[in-house]
């Protein structure tokens, strides 16, 4: 059976460029613990165990599966993620096999064969702001566990552990002491309780939590991913019908400091189109001066969203938690259910193929 790519959009206003509000009876796919947010948002949760790898590697993990490290925003998200987490993180401290011992310490060692979620200081974003304390990977706000100030809390705020977050380092060598403690694990303690705990985002833990939307794949469907110029020029006479600012698609930007600027999509598809040439260069399809560089007077934060704004539909890079009007989606149909609506898509999925071919 042939498929053809078929298109639509959401008049809804999500926050960010994952929302597709499609009810609440939505599942995740395959290999995704799903939960219905409060705010009617389907999320996917899922668990990669991959032992010794570094904050960043757990991010890239979580990239590739089209999500981010968790980010996490009550207390029945909480209890949800660590239900999810408990069964992995006993077979974790329990078999060497599976998650190599890492000191003789019983207490300390269940630190380190954790996951990492998606909590970590403004430090190791591309800008670096010292007034801000924390922040989540997917650029959504800190409204659950949030330390108000820096330094070791003098009280114990779930779900953090006893004396978390510190912010430094300790205990180890003296080669270690004083080192900066940027990200942030979850791990079962001694007495069974699943706790946050701040940690070097290079030291070597077990894997990494993830989280991703899931409205709309009841019916197949996902946040927009592009990947030609022709799948350009779809998304482009969309976004011309819709009576909105900006619409979401689903590239996302993920910077590291000092590192290399790289783009995901939220399906997982590697992102070979748009690429980034230089920031602020106005490289097509993205809008003149666009992508912005970060830690500027123009883009104080970090721009890792993206939509695409009506007539041209050039690209725009914007904060996560930006509005805009409507969410442009994409699903594979077969061509022989296609109303007369949905023929201009279908003609240029075909010129497209004819080209591939």
């Amino acid at each position: 059976t042939t498929s053809s790519l078929n298109l639509d959009y959401n008049y809804e206003s999500p926050v960010n460029s994952n929302s597709n509000e499609n009810g609440g009876l939505n599942q995740c796919p395959d290999g995704w613990a799903s939960r219905l947010d409060s705010s009617g948002v389907v999320y996917g949760y899922k668990v990669i165990m991959q032992d010794m790898i570094n904050y960043y590697q757990a991010r890239n993990l979580c990239n590739k599966e089209g999500g981010e490290l968790v980010s996490i925003h009550s207390d029945e998200e909480e209890q949800f993620v660590a239900q999810l987490a408990s069964s992995l993180l006993d077979q974790c401290q329990t078999n060497n096999s599976l998650c190599r011992q890492r000191v003789p310490i019983p207490s300390l060692d269940s630190m380190f064969r954790s996951f990492y979620i998606g909590l970590n200081r403004a430090a190791i974003e591309p800008y670096y702001d010292p007034t801000v304390v924390q922040t989540w990977a997917d650029g959504s706000s800190v409204d659950y566990a949030s330390v108000p100030t820096p330094g070791v809390p003098t009280i114990q705020i779930q779900p953090w552990g006893p004396g978390c977050p510190s912010g430094l380092n300790d205990t180890g060598s003296n080669l270690q002491k004083g080192s900066p403690e940027d990200c942030v694990c979850m791990y079962k303690g001694a007495d069974g309780n699943i706790n946050w705990n701040d940690i070097s985002c290079y030291h070597k833990l077990a894997g990494g939590i993830c989280k991703r939307t899931c409205n709309g794949a009841s019916v197949g469907a996902k946040v927009a991913s592009i990947h030609s110029d022709l799948q350009q020029a779809t998304v482009t006479n969309v976004s011309q019908t819709i009576q909105t600012n900006c619409s979401w698609i689903g590239l996302h930007r993920n910077a590291i400091l000092g590192g290399q600027i790289n783009n995901f999509w939220d399906d997982g598809s590697p992102s070979d189109y748009g690429v980034i040439v230089q920031l602020n260069g106005g490289n097509t399809p993205w809008s003149l001066g666009c992508p912005k560089s970060l830690g500027n007077t123009s883009c104080p934060t970090s721009n890792d969203c993206n939509a695409v704004v009506p007539p041209a539909g050039l690209w725009l890079d914007l904060d996560c938690v930006s509005t805009c009007g409507a969410v442009i989606c994409e699903k594979e149909c077969n061509p022989l259910t296609l109303t007369q609506n949905d023929l201009f898509f279908d003609e240029l999925n075909s010129v497209e193929k004819e080209v591939v071919d």
